[in-house]
């Protein structure tokens, strides 16, 4: 079994739920202006794993039957994750989301980071409206803006290759950790759950994020442009220093951090072919895998405890999935 069709698996026990979810989305984001109009449809249509609205429902689905405003939570954190993509693109000047054109090459920065700001305002408002959760409302508007100091955290670390693992966590725990952990706790909040369970699916998000997050900058190194949606070297080129390489340069000689530097100067070619040999003699993508897979296993152990229904073990078997996708 490939690992798609492992993950479509995983999303068949919520697939009525996600289709929902999606129609959401779009009525959400429904406005008369066409420009609004045709770059939100642009950049929800080119794809993504719906990893956060998935989370929503999976969480929520421990406890019985959804109601209309678990749909809604489902499609504002997809929301919320969208408008995030959007003004990164900007900020990277990034070409390309998930293989296609990405709406600031479209459309150019200042629709793009307006159409931004767009999505957000209507993901709080309908919050309002149609979630009416003040538990899920704090928790998400927390996590949001702890997202934004992280990636003013990575913005200044740009180029830094002595950047330390301690430096490079808490970046990761602000970029996507506290946002899969706000998903998880706002379902079960809205669910129903108590303190104790709420506690435990905040735990499994916080751990799945981090994996979640290690693995995709491995992958940086090791995936097909066509499988991945982006080009291999793509965060170091943007100076970005990941997992891999902080590890990779605590294990190498000098000529490995300037072939390093090199790459982040533009003078890609021979250094990133030295690159990706260094990292494989180094063993630096099986430690960060290694890492990853601590992090998945700490988010299957804060599940200890529910029953191990349908919704449970989706969260289990995601979990497994995360660590070893290939895209």
């Amino acid at each position: 079994m490939t690992g798609m069709e492992k993950f479509e698996r995983i999303k068949e026990f919520v697939a009525e739920d996600l289709e929902r979810t999606e129609n959401t989305i779009f009525h959400l984001l429904g406005t008369e202006n066409r420009t609004l109009v045709h770059s939100t449809t642009h950049l929800v249509k080119s794809g993504g794993k719906r990893i956060r609205p998935l989370l929503v429902l999976l969480c929520g689905r421990i406890y019985g039957e959804l109601d209309e405003r678990l749909y809604n939570l489902a499609a504002c954190v997809e929301l919320i994750h969208l408008a995030t993509l959007m003004h990164d693109d900007v900020v990277d000047n990034a070409s390309l989301r998930r293989g296609s054109p990405s709406v600031n090459s479209l459309w150019g920065n200042k629709i793009s980071v307006l159409t931004g700001d767009f999505i957000y305002s209507r993901v709080f408002l309908s919050l309002v409206n149609l979630v009416g959760s003040m538990e899920a409302m704090r928790s998400l508007s927390r996590a949001t803006q702890i997202m934004s100091v992280g990636e003013i955290m990575q913005v200044e670390n740009t180029g830094n290759i002595d950047l330390s693992e301690r430096d490079y966590f808490q970046v990761v725990e602000r970029k996507t950790a506290v946002f899969l952990s706000a998903c998880c706790e706002s379902a079960a909040q809205l669910a129903g759950a108590g303190n104790k369970d709420t506690a435990k699916l905040r735990d499994y998000g916080t751990n799945l994020g981090y994996a979640f997050q290690i693995v995709d900058d491995t992958l940086d190194f090791t995936s097909e442009n066509e499988q991945f949606g982006k080009a291999s070297f793509k965060d170091l080129v943007e100076g970005k220093v990941t997992l891999p390489i902080i590890h990779l340069l605590s294990h190498s000689d000098g000529n490995v951090k300037e072939a390093v530097k090199n790459v982040m100067y533009g003078l890609g070619g021979e250094a990133m072919d030295s690159i990706r040999s260094a990292l494989h003699q180094a063993g630096s993508l099986s430690y960060a895998q290694n890492v990853a897979e601590d992090f998945s296993r700490r988010a299957v152990t804060s599940l200890e405890g529910f029953k191990n229904d349908g919704a449970v073990n989706s969260l289990i078997e995601l979990s497994h999935w995360l660590v070893k996708r290939e895209w």
